[in-house]
């Protein structure tokens, strides 16, 4: 299974729900991204490799899809742009705006202006485990991370990447790339459109290294015991018991 696919962030993340997370993540079809998701695969583009653009991405015209005129312009567009990714005008102006004030921060550009591979895929055998992934951009002694956020309060984004595990994400890009730093550039996707590079400090790293390293090993066990259709019993050998959230008693 592994040899054919091996792990990334994204599918530990989902075991780390349940085996059965992992095993439909890994089974099932590839869905069409949401309109979130491909506004920032555009603002990841526009930042990154803007020379690749229009290979990737279409913005669609203005075009009323009622009329059979409509109709048939409509099917011209989608069958010239087959395999792209079609954005609204309004997200592709959306979008350009986002990347500009990004590429318009002198912090973000210095950084930038460093990093010598962009998009950049990697693998490694971490905690006798395969994995591999994307850098966004890799430099000599740090690699980027572009994360866009509703809220790009600091307080809020901390809680927010602690949530979506992206601690464990740091920890394995960081490994991965032999210990080189892990910078955020954040991007608040609604107004003001702030954005701004963060460092990944080391208490966070090394959390990450931490849960990282409890899933993996539960990844091994489960591997070895064949529990791929345990829910989310798994992580709760003795039954769920429902508690306060940590956040009340704190």
């Amino acid at each position: 299974m592994l040899e054919e696919r091996p792990l990334s962030f994204s599918s530990l993340k989902e075991f780390a729900k349940s085996p059965k997370h992992y095993m439909d993540y890994i089974s099932r079809p590839k869905t069409p991204p949401t309109d979130a998701m491909k506004l920032g695969s555009a603002v990841h583009c526009m930042i990154l490799t803007p020379e690749l653009f229009n290979d990737q991405f279409a913005v669609a015209p203005e075009i009323n899809k009622r009329t059979n005129a409509g109709k048939e312009e409509w099917a011209l567009f989608a069958s010239q742009n087959e395999g792209k990714d079609i954005l609204s005008n309004d997200d592709y102006e959306h979008a350009r705006r986002l990347s500009d004030g990004v590429l318009a921060n002198p912090y973000v550009r210095n950084l930038l202006n460093h990093c010598y591979a962009f998009e950049e895929e990697w693998g490694a055998e971490i905690n006798d485990l395969p994995f591999k992934g994307f850098y966004d951009a890799v430099a000599d002694d740090y690699v980027i991370e572009i994360k866009t956020i509703s809220d790009g309060n600091p307080k809020s984004v901390m809680s927010d990447f602690y949530k979506r595990k992206y601690h464990m994400q740091a920890a394995l890009y960081s490994t991965a790339s032999l210990g080189k730093d892990v910078y955020y550039i954040v991007v608040e996707t609604s107004a003001p459109y702030i954005n701004y590079v963060a460092l990944a400090d080391k208490s966070y790293i090394e959390k990450g290294a931490q849960d990282f390293g409890y899933y993996s090993r539960k990844f091994m066990n489960c591997m070895y015991s064949n529990k791929w259709n345990e829910g989310y019993d798994f992580y709760h050998e003795d039954g769920v018991i429902i508690k306060l959230p940590w956040d009340v008693n704190n």
